[in-house]
């Protein structure tokens, strides 16, 4: 890590995503979060920004896939049609250009340190798997790292030294919540911010928990696995 002239969590995760093989998807987040966000909010026309953006998670109850839908998308693009498109879906262009910039720089620091070779097939030979790139993500996002209680009608998040919080409002999974069926307990974010109205969390995703086992340098802390994960029956919850 100490070679790579980046922020240790980039860097972490950069560094498992070569390991896992899994490496364009976390270019492209770690480039993305490592800067102002892709998505303009304009309050005359925030019902349509926030259609787009859900329109962009294809369902899924992930802002960290929106943004990789959102990049994927635009970069397809050619002759100005990306432009268009991120015009038409409420992205900052100019942002988007600087992501892929970004995005180029961190490659070049992974091929300097000898991390990754030329071999496409090889380096993305996980990449359509969206459970190993959250945990390659994971990996560099840890301790940002919060509970879900799914028993009560609407569901609750829990932050070990925080208490209760909330997805903030610019999520899609604060339109999703009331109804969204959640398949994990646990759930991953990378910044939280402290409001009058509570403490709200920024580009949220589920994680598994044994994502959390395979990357949490605390788990030597804990006493019994019970601590992390929920058994029903004799199959991990």
């Amino acid at each position: 890590l100490s070679t790579l002239p980046m922020s240790p969590q980039i860097a972490k995760s950069l560094v498992m995503a070569c390991i896992l093989g899994c490496l364009d998807p976390i270019l492209t987040l770690t480039s993305l979060l490592s800067q102002r966000t892709i998505f303009v909010s304009t309050l005359d026309r925030q019902a349509q920004a926030d259609s787009a953006k859900m329109k962009l998670s294809c369902g899924y109850p992930s802002d960290h896939k929106t943004l990789l839908n959102a990049f994927n998308e635009w970069d397809s693009l050619q002759n100005g049609k990306d432009k268009e498109f991120a015009w038409r879906n409420f992205l900052s262009h100019s942002q988007l250009l600087k992501a892929k910039e970004t995005r180029k720089q961190f490659r070049q620091l992974l091929s300097n340190a000898s991390l990754v070779g030329n071999n496409k097939l090889v380096n993305n030979r996980h990449s359509t798997d969206w459970s190993v790139v959250k945990a390659c993500l994971l990996a560099g996002l840890y301790p940002n790292v919060v509970r879900l209680d799914t028993t009560k009608k609407r569901t609750n998040m829990y932050d070990s030294s925080l208490g209760s919080v909330k997805v903030h409002p610019s999520s899609v999974l604060s339109k999703q919540i009331n109804y969204v069926q959640f398949e994990q307990r646990w759930g991953m974010y990378s910044e939280k911010v402290r409001t009058v109205g509570g403490i709200f969390l920024y580009d949220f995703s589920q994680i598994s928990p044994l994502a959390i086992l395979l990357f949490s340098p605390q788990m030597k802390k804990i006493d019994s696995i019970h601590d992390i994960l929920g058994f029903d029956h004799g199959y991990i919850n």
